[in-house]
């Protein structure tokens, strides 16, 4: 579980480390970025427990040299809400810092969701507990997504995009919301089984990644 943000170190999203080279987010996280694209604009910061306090010697940051956003992204349907990023160097090994486990078959039973909510104005990091369920349950229903339900109506803000859905130790989801999941309602993810040969072909397609902005 890592932390995307601003140069200013101004909280973007949550994402979650691949492996040495790549972070996987949701697609709006980073989509506002491409326009103006230099490689400075955002890095990914790991290893924290409660972020954005420089007492903690264990947190790593990392800067995004390149990413791609999946090419079907629909911000009103919130389909294929994911992105890829690329980072300057690996993290070093640390208790608190993994690469992340894909998960390979439907999610079932207890997940957790983790994220930021402020604590005395601290952002720290939270779980929400969440149980997957039919589709219909969700307010909204894109293809390829998770719909899963918090058993006390914990609510999912916008802190929380970005951030993966861990069943059983390992990934299955990227939260997406929608806004009701604010609410406590249930919450849709980006089911990141159903991306498998998109993000393997933009993993190992590093020379020939288009420009975020689209310029060549």
């Amino acid at each position: 579980m890592v932390q995307i943000v601003k140069k200013n170190d101004e909280h973007v999203c949550g994402g979650c480390i691949l492996d040495d080279e790549n972070v996987i987010t949701a697609a709006r996280c980073v989509k506002p970025f491409r326009q103006n694209w230099s490689g400075t604009e955002l890095k990914v910061r790991g290893g924290d427990v409660i972020l954005q306090n420089s007492k903690l010697p264990t947190f790593q940051v990392r800067n995004v040299r390149k990413f791609v956003v999946h090419p079907d992204f629909n911000e009103k349907t919130l389909e294929n809400d994911v992105a890829l990023l690329k980072i300057s160097d690996p993290f070093m090994p640390a208790p608190n810092l993994h690469e992340a486990q894909k998960g390979l078959s439907t999610p079932r039973g207890r997940c957790f969701l983790p994220g930021w909510q402020n604590n005395k104005g601290l952002p720290t990091l939270h779980f929400i507990t969440f149980y997957p369920t039919d589709i219909d349950k969700c307010d909204r229903r894109p293809k390829k997504a998770i719909c899963a339900t918090s058993p006390i109506r914990q609510a999912a803000c916008k802190n929380y995009f970005g951030s993966p859905l861990i069943c059983g130790k390992k990934m299955h989801g990227v939260f997406i919301g929608p806004n009701g999941a604010c609410k406590g309602r249930p919450a849709l993810f980006t089911d990141i089984t159903a991306f498998a040969d998109w993000l393997e072909q933009m993993i190992y397609q590093e020379d020939d990644l288009p420009h975020p902005s689209g310029r060549q």
